[in-house]
């Protein structure tokens, strides 16, 4: 049994990686379509796929940090 320096015993926390990733990947969606139409009421594909997408990945990073393969 682990102790901390109080004397209560320390826990181990484990993130449900799949639940955050979902969670991340849905609110990106959202938040990217209502950037979208924010300036415009007719964006192209192209803008929903890119306002979708950036809004996805900022919502990644700040939940996981990511690293290169080469960092440790």
């Amino acid at each position: 049994n682990l102790k901390s320096k109080a004397g209560r015993n320390k826990i181990m926390l484990i993130a449900n990686t799949e639940y955050w990733l979902e969670f991340a990947v849905e609110r990106g969606i959202e938040i990217g379509l209502r950037k979208a139409y924010k300036h415009t009421d007719e964006p192209t594909k192209d803008d929903i796929r890119d306002a979708i997408y950036n809004s996805i990945w900022e919502g990644l990073g700040d939940g996981f940090k990511f690293k290169k393969e080469d960092e440790r």
